[in-house]
């Protein structure tokens, strides 16, 4: 039940409880990124909590890139890049990286993305379009 209320403030734009619920917790934050606080209600840190059941279900359709975190967001898999990335190897990954770092001039960055992922995986991402006008970022 808590994952559905919480799609609902995800992707509902017109939901009226979600728009109140998303001016009250999120002025600053996008549902995804935001932290539950100690003064939120018990209600509230439970939707927060089913964002992984949310999370596994959406994948991120790349527009310009910014709302979309490199790693741990589904993008190019449906799953996180970060889940490809060794144990070991993982604590040296800036999680708050965005997709858009790694576009220059609305083509993807091939030498960038080199230096941090295998080839295989730039072949993946390089193969994902990046729309020529402005598009903002979109989950489906």
């Amino acid at each position: 039940m808590l994952a559905k209320l919480g799609w609902k403030v995800f992707f509902d734009k017109d939901n009226w409880w979600a728009k109140i619920v998303r001016r009250k917790y999120l002025r600053h934050d996008t549902f995804l990124d935001t932290r539950a606080k100690q003064n939120h209600s018990l209600t509230w840190k439970g939707i927060l909590g089913s964002r992984d059941i949310i999370s596994k279900g959406m994948v991120w359709v790349v527009g310009d890139g910014k709302n979309i975190l490199f790693w741990t967001h589904n993008w190019v898999f449906p799953h996180p890049l970060f889940h490809l990335i060794p144990e070991n190897q993982r604590h040296q990954i800036q999680c708050g990286t965005n997709v858009a770092e790694f576009i220059v001039d609305g083509h993807w960055d091939r030498n960038s993305l080199s230096q941090v992922i295998d080839n295989y995986i730039v072949n993946k991402i390089c193969d994902i379009p990046i729309p020529h006008y402005s598009f903002k970022d979109s989950v489906v």
